[in-house]
């Protein structure tokens, strides 16, 4: 599933990548700067989208952390008893 997000992460960065250029070369006319900002804001915002897509979700992020947690104490325990067993 991570692989399919960052397919289309980079999907969107290369449309909003030409989005981008268009509203460029549509903002150095004065007639069509309007319609120049205006993609350019789009464009911006599929940036925006595509890092939000390859950036990691919230519960994964949840689960890794609960995981290293439980290795931490895990290992905290087994030294603590290994430490008393020497003395």
């Amino acid at each position: 599933m991570r692989i399919l997000r960052i397919v289309v992460a980079v999907l969107v960065w290369l449309l909003a990548f030409v989005l981008l250029v268009l509203a460029v070369v549509l903002s150095l006319t004065v007639v069509l700067l309007p319609v120049g900002v205006a993609v350019g804001y789009l464009s911006l915002r599929l940036f925006r989208f595509g890092l939000r897509c390859t950036a990691p979700r919230a519960k994964d992020v949840q689960k890794a952390l609960r995981k290293t947690g439980r290795q931490w104490r895990r290992r905290t325990r087994k030294a603590l008893r290994d430490a008393g067993a020497t003395r």
